[in-house]
């Protein structure tokens, strides 16, 4: 449970991230550690970098210097591999030919076990160096704790890097935003140039910005005769006007108002793609703010969704799947009990725009041992 809130307030912080540049074609980036603790062996600092780099190279918006090559400039020029300054690696940057460099300052990898589990932390930050300027432009660290939850040393160290690698990856997508502009608007679809559409994806939405306050927002649905067409979801948009990247993830998190079973309560929930998608996987988890002699209680659906309304900024849809529902004993950190079950419904919201709305959601529940019964939400959500 203290996982899942440091988790989506976590992605709540990085959406809180500098605007950003704006891209149209790709960056040429080299990532290197600059401080480097002791307590970080070199097979784990080669092992989270390579991970980092293919993670950045499936982007598909980044051309990433290859630590091997980087290795070897390192040994010509007689520099420490670890513990990078600034000066060197702006040196570095400039010989590989790198726009920017990203330096990894990592500190206080630690393991231990718990109650026979094992668990893994670590501390960083995340440094990005123009090269052009010589200045740093951004910073983000990262903080995290996988719990005692895994079999081996190994296992935690390996989910613990799986995270600071997502992580990454969201905080790079945030800052580097690719750009267009809007060449001509015709029967509901955008079409766009100024960017490659190499670097684009089916899904992508863009923010149209027309001055005065005023603002469009539009999805992108392929290439067509050189254009990027998107459709127009609603809002002001025009031809001549610039597009900028809004990154979303799939998913969210929100505040809620509930009625489940008899009962009133507020909430905190996760919700996954189908929330912002037409169709695809629904997976929620959510749990009461508050807790009875320390049991919180908690629930999560996972299955499937369909959108069957978009009237402008109103969506509504149906869901349904596995229901889970349990007691988390906050004292010992625990699962206490799980019942399983079955549940469906519908639901709706109104978007201020793509990342933040109402929303609402009716569902009928069905868990064994304890019977059917209907609960209802009213909230805010912001997505990822």
């Amino acid at each position: 449970m203290k996982r899942f809130t440091i988790f989506l307030f976590t992605l709540i912080s990085i959406i809180a991230l500098s605007s950003g540049l704006e891209i149209s074609k790709k960056i040429k980036v080299v990532i290197l550690p600059a401080e480097v603790s002791h307590s970080w062996l070199k097979a784990d600092v080669d092992f989270l970098l390579s991970m980092l780099e293919e993670a950045m190279t499936n982007l598909g918006r980044f051309e990433v210097y290859s630590r091997s090559h980087v290795k070897e400039i390192m040994k010509e020029r007689g520099l420490a591999q670890m513990g990078v300054t600034d000066v060197d690696a702006e040196k570095l940057g400039k010989l590989a030919g790198a726009q920017y460099v990203i330096l990894l300052t990592l500190n206080n990898l630690n393991t231990g076990i718990d109650d026979g589990k094992y668990w893994a932390s670590a501390q960083l930050s995340i440094r990005l160096l123009d090269i052009s300027s010589g200045e740093v432009v951004a910073t983000k660290s990262i903080d995290y704790n996988t719990g005692n939850y895994y079999k081996s040393y190994d296992e935690a160290k390996k989910a613990l890097f799986e995270y600071v690698n997502a992580q990454f990856v969201t905080i790079m997508r945030k800052f580097f935003k690719l750009k267009a502009i809007v060449v001509k608007v015709e029967n509901g679809k955008a079409y766009l140039k100024g960017v490659d559409p190499n670097l684009l994806r089916v899904g992508m939405i863009f923010k149209v910005e027309g001055g005065l306050g005023r603002a469009g927002y539009i999805k992108v649905e392929g290439e067509e005769d050189g254009y990027v067409v998107a459709d127009v979801l609603y809002g002001y948009v025009r031809s001549g006007l610039q597009a900028k990247e809004m990154p979303l993830f799939g998913g969210g998190g929100a505040i809620s108002i509930n009625y489940y079973n008899g009962l009133m309560y507020s909430g905190v929930s996760a919700f996954g793609i189908g929330l912002t998608s037409w169709k695809g996987l629904y997976a929620e988890a959510s749990y009461l703010v508050g807790s009875v002699a320390s049991y919180v209680p908690f629930d999560a659906v996972l299955g499937l969704r369909v959108n069957v309304i978009r009237l402008g900024r109103i969506y509504a849809g149906f869901h349904g799947g596995a229901d889970i529902l349990g007691i988390y004993d906050m004292d010992l950190e625990r699962v206490k009990g799980m019942t399983f079950g079955a549940a469906a419904g519908v639901d709706g919201r109104y978007e201020f725009d793509p990342t933040k709305g109402v929303f609402f959601k009716a569902d009928y529940k069905y868990l064994f041992g304890i019977g059917s019964f209907q609960a209802l939400s009213v909230g805010y959500y912001t997505g990822f």
